[in-house]
């Protein structure tokens, strides 16, 4: 074999491999290219957007390319974005529930195993939290009104103790009168014994 045929044995082999693997869309019409390509567009200047700290424009975009394109996986992307925007810390108007309603729409949205577990995870953290925070008011209540409980009991205590140190001031007031009451009764008996 020559060096020329060495040299297009490899080439032949090569475009051979891209004609099978390089097999072009079924759907080739401009339409959808570029409603894909507009969608990835807008996905990228939601999350510069996102980087930025604009969440309220982020938002928005993501919302819109939810809406236009609710089937394909941009959309499910967008919905899943968007749950992450409103659940993130450092959004001012942060919402777990707005947040939870566009994960699960996201997970009805979702084809993707690995884009269903990356939507589960947070939605089952914000139910968890969610529980969490409905058991923090619960015993917030039980413990207000236990404070309530502790403060008439206390206030009840209180008063009994002054009155208990009222009788005590009585009572030692009455034992000196009845000790002068004695000695007054000594005294007369003493004079009269006198006589």
């Amino acid at each position: 074999m020559s060096t020329r045929g060495i040299l297009l044995f490899p080439a032949a082999a090569l475009l051979s491999l891209c004609s099978v693997s390089c097999v072009p869309p079924t759907d080739t019409s401009l339409s959808a290219l570029s409603a894909v390509s507009d969608a990835d567009r807008q996905l990228a200047l939601a999350s510069s957007f996102v980087q930025g700290g604009d969440f309220k424009r982020a938002l928005h975009i993501y919302t819109m390319v939810a809406d236009e394109n609710p089937a394909s996986p941009a959309g499910a992307t967008a919905t899943q974005m968007a749950g992450l925007v409103m659940t993130t810390l450092r959004n001012p108007a942060r919402s777990d529930s707005i947040g939870a309603v566009w994960f699960r729409k996201a997970l009805a949205r979702t084809r993707s195993t690995d884009q269903r577990l990356q939507t589960e995870v947070p939605l089952a953290l914000l139910d968890r939290l969610s529980l969490q925070t409905t058991a923090m008011r619960r015993h917030r209540t039980i413990v207000d009104s236990l404070q309530r409980v502790i403060r008439r009991q206390s206030g009840t205590i209180l008063s009994q103790t002054r009155r208990l140190q009222d009788m005590e001031r009585e009572v030692v007031a009455a034992k000196a009168q009845v000790q002068r009451l004695k000695e007054l009764d000594e005294n007369l008996s003493r004079t009269r014994g006198t006589r």
